[in-house]
């Protein structure tokens, strides 16, 4: 079978569905999902004939050669099949997406065999495969739709989650968190100190990764820190009124800040650098003076980067000229921070201060 031709028809039918919205009726809905989940299943059914199969690659001489080879092979057809599931699991997720009104048998097939499936699998690849549909009932579906026991359920998963030591579910349980903060319409404080409490013991993990660490374009731990950031940054944003996040604001807003700027993740960078900028201008009373330095050398960092709009570099120009160019106490904050740069930043302090 070649499974780049199955990869690459799950990918177009992403695209199909996503460009074109709530094109099916429920009936033709159902029975979409039906086929795929099908071939979801009997992906998982071979993935796991192929993992039984993988032994330790020991090459000891040249009469295991072929043992070798054949493990090199193995190991190819678990990663492919891996790759199709993926795509499969953002097909769902899509159908979720555009046919929100219309889900409720596929919202029911998922929370009853796929999640308590994947979700507590042994097999790290699985449980992924179970958080990103937790993820995306989270995004897409929202918590009047799915119920307070299923919404529960969702939080209990991704706290637990969001300190597992593999990058990548880490990564997704993060993100599960920004989201949930986002969408939670109701009773947010029932669920604000273990959604806290989790993302501050997800941020002492270390990285125990092999990336190289000056890899600009991809880093497994550094995404997954990323989201991690951004969930805290989306917990402050959406949750501002909360009384648990009220009551422990500052120290908020202090790890937000000490863990900013987001290095990886482009789609979390654009919000979360503008709420910093913003975070001055409209609440700066929430920042300590003793943050003022790590505050504007990251706002100077982003400015003009690669990554950064056009809006976020107005933004902080104006951040500039309304506020450190009219505060002598600012004015000397900066010239501390400028003494301290390197070439590259001083030339965006220069250009922000002229």
């Amino acid at each position: 079978m070649n499974y780049h031709v199955v990869e690459k028809f799950f990918v177009n039918l992403k695209k199909v569905i996503e460009n074109c919205g709530q094109i099916l009726n429920k009936n033709e809905l159902n029975e979409l999902f039906k086929n795929v989940k099908e071939i979801f299943e009997e992906k998982k059914k071979k993935r796991d004939e192929l993992c039984s199969c993988k032994k330790p690659k020991k090459r000891h001489n040249d009469d295991d050669e072929d043992d070798y080879n054949i493990q090199d092979l193995i190991e190819e057809d678990i990663e492919d099949i891996e790759s199709i599931q993926t795509e499969i699991a953002d097909c769902i997720g899509i159908l979720l997406k555009t046919h929100k009104p219309l889900a409720d048998e596929i919202i029911s097939n998922i929370l009853k065999e796929i999640i308590p499936v994947y979700s507590n699998s042994e097999n790290m690849f699985e449980v992924k495969m179970g958080l990103y549909m937790v993820d995306d009932l989270i995004e897409y579906i929202g918590q009047d739709m799915l119920g307070d026991e299923n919404w529960n359920l969702m939080f209990n998963i991704i706290t637990k989650l969001v300190t597992n030591k593999d990058n990548s579910i880490r990564q997704a349980a993060a993100y599960g968190i920004g989201n949930f903060a986002k969408f939670t319409t109701k009773n947010f404080d029932n669920y604000s100190k273990a959604l806290i409490d989790s993302i501050y013991n997800a941020m002492t993990i270390k990285n125990e990764g092999e990336e190289e660490e000056n890899d600009e374009e991809y880093d497994s731990f550094g995404i997954a820190f990323d989201n991690i950031v951004a969930a805290l940054g989306k917990i402050i944003n959406y949750q501002f009124n909360s009384q648990v996040v009220q009551a422990g604001i500052i120290e908020l807003v202090y790890k937000w800040i000490m863990n900013l700027p987001i290095k990886y993740d482009k789609v979390e960078m654009g919000p979360q650098h503008e709420w910093l900028v913003d975070l001055f201008v409209m609440k700066r009373q929430l920042i300590n003076e003793g943050l003022y330095q790590k505050y504007f050398e990251t706002v100077s960092k982003i400015y003009e980067n690669k990554n950064s709009s056009d809006k976020l570099n107005l933004k902080i120009k104006n951040l500039f000229n309304e506020f450190v160019k009219t505060d002598n106490n600012l004015k000397q904050v900066v010239e501390d921070i400028y003494k301290k740069s390197d070439d590259n930043l001083k030339k965006k302090f220069e250009k922000l201060i002229k």
